[in-house]
């Protein structure tokens, strides 16, 4: 077989997604009859005898399933169906996939042939999670260590036995229960729009693929050209694949594999993370690594803040502009000096142990939206964990919040832990049981949240009691606006302040003293009022595709959530190879992108939740344009990511 070195180079790099159907089974084998796995007219004829007594042998497995169900009832049927497929073994080419790193992998089989071949191959890179229903909590399953998703579309035998989720077997079946896998059909589309697709095991004919290629095909859809695998595709076979910008590689799955095996090197091939290579470890006076779930944890929910620490190039002008994602603006030393930054790092970080009002004690850090909370919150981190070398982790937004990683990580360290949370409004209940249960257990660890004020008061009121001190973050003083306007200087910011005197400098921020950092920045180096300069950004976004995509960006992350970038592609069509291709440049500066890792996905942000806030609600002043937008939201995200039902909620 010759795979095309663009293939090879997506697989060994662990960015193909495996799509296997009823031929991929081949191969598999039984102690008893059949002695290997039936296709669906191979399976039609089975139920026909079990069920029909050899009537209606001919017709496809839909219709000869939908009379066996009429004649008997779907639990019957799909026990029987779960009773041949149960003792199939995978073959040693099954066994093989386990060798290589997919983005996902996904079938249209009943069979569990797959979860075998990995959990009996002992050098698997990788642990699939199979996902079966929408209500599945994807990024949680896949925090583990080397979780890849296993998306099962028509079901499993594992649940056979539950008649919310049957196989989908019959027409009227594909029809009304994939209702209740729409997320996981709508979970492939994502991962088609980004990554290639290898399809093994279908023929063109096959119904169910090509429903699934009529989606991929949607006009307004991006995706990257895929590639099946078939035996015996004729040339008109091959035009029509090519029509739908997938390729046809002539060979059988053994083939395929086979030769995978051949060109990429094992040792070239995606590794998988190793415990020692987390550079907490170095600061560990107890012998051994961590667990799994607690390197997992380390890996996907914090953020470890130590010297040396991984960012991406720093952006002064974006910082600015209220761009406070990511380290590089910290790092790079952008932010100007807050008063109350030194008071909290002196009596929350350094205190003496025994000067402290209990072993896990918990403070406050509060202000009004676009007062710099995020900044300082990430300053006094930085501090901790980088010019005094404490552990400090920063908990990441779309995060589990749980006790287990903590109680090993004080155990392995053998001191205080820091832990630094924005937005504790959105995880107050979390929160509250979390402190609790670091109190019961008496861990060494200080937790600083932080929150706007109004939230605060509204939202936070379980966690309040639990409070050991307060401490709110004002508007500038006096010497605060000269270490910023110093700032804004040293990186040709200052904007319409360029050519004014140090006093006049000075006179502009000291009118805005009680008005927010943010708004204060905005109107004084662009001398505009602070909605207009943000809404007239929107405004001149002159690709219509792009500035769509901008509004929907900012209608969900107003909520202070990370925007998929899967559910961007599904509601826009715009993947994220296409932005970076094509729509990076119109949008450069106003959306900011992040990686979502327990999603395996990528993710949009505007520049600071108020600002989309603001490009939302000028953007579309009329109640029914703002209806239209709810809805087409609502349709499409998928609560089984933890952004997307955050923002649902």
């Amino acid at each position: 077989m010759d795979i095309p070195p663009y293939l090879i180079e997506q697989i060994r790099s662990g960015k193909a997604v495996l799509f296997l159907g009823s031929g991929a089974s081949h191969g598999a084998t039984s102690p008893s009859d059949p002695k290997t796995p039936p296709t669906g007219p191979g399976l039609a004829s089975l139920l026909s005898k079990k069920f029909l007594g050899g009537q209606a042998e001919d017709k496809s497995l839909s219709i000869v399933a939908e009379y066996c169900i009429a004649s008997s009832d779907l639990k019957t049927v799909q026990k029987y169906i779960a009773d041949i497929f149960i003792p199939f073994r995978p073959s040693n080419i099954h066994k093989k996939v386990a060798d290589f790193r997919w983005a996902a992998l996904v079938t249209t089989n009943y069979d569990q042939i797959l979860e075998r071949a990995y959990s009996e191959n002992s050098n698997r890179l990788q642990t699939p999670v199979p996902i079966l229903r929408n209500s599945d909590r994807v990024d949680n399953e896949l925090r583990t260590l080397n979780a890849v998703p296993l998306l099962k579309l028509h079901g499993c035998i594992s649940i056979a036995d539950d008649e919310r989720y049957p196989l989908i077997l019959t027409i009227d079946q594909y029809v009304t229960h994939r209702k209740r896998r729409d997320k996981l059909f709508a979970r492939f589309t994502e991962y088609a729009g980004e990554y290639t697709v290898v399809f093994v095991g279908y023929r063109l004919e096959d119904a169910d693929i090509r429903a699934i290629l009529l989606e991929l095909d949607a006009p307004e859809m991006s995706r990257p050209r895929h590639y099946v695998v078939t035996p015996s595709a004729s040339d008109l076979d091959k035009k029509v694949w090519d029509a739908k910008k997938i390729s046809a590689l002539t060979g059988t799955f053994d083939d395929f594999v086979t030769e995978l095996d051949e060109k990429i090197p094992r040792a070239l091939r995606a590794i998988t993370f190793a415990a020692s290579a987390h550079p907490i470890t170095s600061q560990f006076v107890s012998h051994g690594n961590p667990s799994d779930g607690t390197l997992a944890f380390l890996s996907n929910d914090v953020t470890y803040v130590y010297a040396g620490m991984h960012s991406e190039p720093p952006d002064a002008h974006a910082f600015f502009r209220g761009a406070s994602y990511g380290w590089s603006a910290i790092i790079a030393n952008y932010d100007a000096t807050r008063n109350l930054t030194d008071t909290i790092v002196s009596e929350v970080v350094l205190i003496d142990d025994s000067d402290r009002p209990r072993q896990t004690d918990l403070y406050l850090l509060k202000g009004y939206a676009g007062a710099g909370k995020t900044v300082a919150l990430k300053r006094i981190a930085y501090e901790a964990g980088v010019t005094f070398g404490k552990p400090t982790l920063y908990l990441r937004a779309d995060a589990r919040l749980t006790i287990e990683p903590f109680e090993e990580l004080c155990r392995l360290l053998g001191e205080r832990i820091f832990l630094f949370i924005d937005g504790a409004a959105r995880r107050a209940a979390d929160l509250e049981s979390f402190i609790r249960a670091a109190r019961t257990r008496v861990l060494p660890l200080t937790v600083l949240i932080a929150e706007r004020t109004n939230e605060w008061n509204v939202d936070c009121q379980i966690i309040s009691p639990l409070i050991d001190d307060e401490h709110e973050l004002r508007s500038l003083s006096g010497p605060e606006i000269d270490y910023l306007i110093a700032k804004l200087e040293a990186h040709n910011a200052l904007g319409e302040l360029t050519n004014k005197t140090p006093e006049q400098r000075r006179h502009a921020f000291l009118e805005y003293a009680n008005r927010q950092l943010l708004v204060a920045l905005y109107e004084v180096t662009s001398g505009a009022s602070f909605p207009d300069i943000v809404f007239n950004e929107y405004r001149n976004i002159v690709n219509d595709r792009a500035r769509r995509m901008y509004l929907v960006i900012c209608a969900l992350n107003r909520l202070n959530v990370p925007v998929r970038a899967g559910l961007v592609n599904r509601i826009t069509g715009i993947s994220f190879h296409e932005f970076k291709e094509h729509f990076f440049a119109p949008l450069e500066s106003v959306v900011l992108t992040e990686e979502y890792r327990p999603g395996l996905d990528m993710a949009y942000r505007a520049r600071h939740p108020w600002i989309a806030e603001i490009v939302f609600e000028r953007a579309l002043p009329v109640e029914v344009d703002r209806f239209d937008l709810y809805i087409s939201l609502i349709k499409t995200i998928d609560v089984g990511y933890t952004p997307d039902r955050s923002a649902y909620r």
